[in-house]
């Protein structure tokens, strides 16, 4: 993670991303928990080893981790970190839907993707558990099967029908 902090907005879209602070691991490590089952790692985060991942984090080069916010509420988060030349999309949470937020982490992912393909890759993967619902969501929001493997499925970003949008970073 660079150590600079920076929030993405777009004039297009209802949401913001925010770099995460120590600040937000706890509700971090309580969504996570919470949605366990759709991750890789399964098992309960306690709040030490999620002051771990978190020292972990701030060392890692090209590693954001995003709150996605919604009318001032912190609506869930997402990041990415470069594997190669490749964007892995990771951690993708919806905290708790708004009445109003509708469609919030769809326009999350796009605003992320607009920031990956303006100044990192055009290459935009995420893995996700082939038992994970959200499978479907990614493909409602552009991604496509790369490959399916026994536990999980690539998905990677069409950018033939992408619509990136403009944004601007704001540090």
């Amino acid at each position: 993670m660079s150590s600079q902090c920076f929030f993405l907005r777009s004039p297009d879209l209802p949401v913001t991303l925010q770099t995460i602070a120590e600040s937000d691991c706890e509700n971090l490590r309580q969504w996570k928990n919470a949605n366990r089952f759709s991750f890789f790692f399964q098992e309960i985060i306690t709040p030490e080893q999620q002051a771990q991942w978190f020292r972990g984090y701030l060392g890692r080069e090209n590693d954001y981790m995003f709150i996605v916010q919604r009318e001032g509420l912190s609506v869930g988060c997402m990041g990415f970190r470069m594997l190669e030349h490749n964007a892995d999309i990771y951690n993708v949470i919806r905290a708790s839907p708004l009445p109003s937020g509708k469609g919030s982490m769809s326009h999350a992912m796009r605003l992320i993707c607009s920031f990956l393909v303006a100044g990192f890759s055009s290459e935009i993967s995420a893995r996700v558990l082939r038992s994970n619902p959200a499978i479907q969501w990614y493909r409602k929001n552009g991604f496509r099967e790369a490959a399916v493997h026994d536990t999980f499925v690539e998905m990677k970003l069409d950018l033939v029908h992408f619509r990136p949008c403009a944004f601007e970073k704001v540090v």
